[in-house]
């Protein structure tokens, strides 16, 4: 038993950076597994899918959660960067020819991975310099990608295919659009209102942007090829556990 401690070894702190990371990595194995899915002889998914196995390897070593036996790797920025990048080129050279995540029928989260870890690699840079709270920034950042996936809903209004139903459409996007606006006023202090910031508060919007707004601008965003579309809700229940932990 004391030979395995000194093999392998669990940390339960971490930072909101590695958190994030960490979700990013679970993503990358997701995608390699629709890459090896998505290849044959002519393309080169296959090595795409490779590398980010060897990408993710790498990164959840350097987060030090789990410590194997001498395995060392340093926890920087800039490689979390450099790996990032990576990733939306090999999403972008894919983009045209597969939708990444077909295999769980409704959700294309092509470049999701990336931008999880292109995330990561800038809340450490800024944590370093700044005190900035990370669940704030995520929360500005999801409402943003929410507020793209109200534009992408709206899409579906006056829709021939849609008939009657395209009203719908409106009322889950304009009503994603209030509660996301809400939410803003909650973080913001340029205006005299005082809206309170609380966990429940960010729960109950990211539910909403994620059960009505995410699956239809994911779709919406694969048939007429705009891309990022449907991460709001994600990225908002990702600051909702980030809050809870305080971050």
């Amino acid at each position: 038993m004391g030979e395995t401690d000194k093999l392998v070894r669990f940390e339960e702190e971490t930072s909101p950076s590695k958190f994030i990371a960490l979700i990013g990595v679970l993503f990358m194995i997701f995608e390699a597994i629709a890459f090896f899915y998505s290849s044959d002889p002519e393309t080169i998914f296959i090595l795409y899918g490779i590398l980010e196995i060897l990408f993710a390897a790498v990164i959840f070593l350097s987060l030090s959660l789990i410590s194997l036996w001498k395995i060392k790797i340093p926890y920087f920025w800039w490689l979390l960067l450099v790996f990032g990048a990576i990733l939306v080129v090999f999403d972008f050279l894919a983009a045209d020819k597969f939708f990444v995540f077909r295999f769980m029928a409704l959700f294309d989260f092509t470049y999701f991975p990336a931008i999880l870890i292109l995330l990561a690699g800038l809340l450490e840079l800024i944590q370093q310099k700044k005190e900035w709270k990370a669940s704030l920034i995520l929360t500005l950042l999801g409402a943003g990608f929410a507020i793209y996936d109200c534009i992408l809903v709206f899409g579906y209004y006056d829709d021939p295919g849609l008939g009657d139903g395209d009203g719908q459409f409106f009322t889950m996007g304009f009503f994603g659009l209030i509660a996301v606006i809400i939410l803003l006023l909650t973080i913001q202090d340029w205006f005299d209102i005082r809206i309170p910031f609380t966990w429940w508060g960010l729960l109950t919007v990211g539910f909403i942007a994620f059960s009505m707004l995410t699956p239809w601008a994911n779709i919406y965003g694969q048939t007429e090829e705009y891309p990022v579309a449907g991460f709001g809700g994600v990225i908002l229940l990702i600051a909702f556990v980030l809050h809870l932990k305080d971050y």
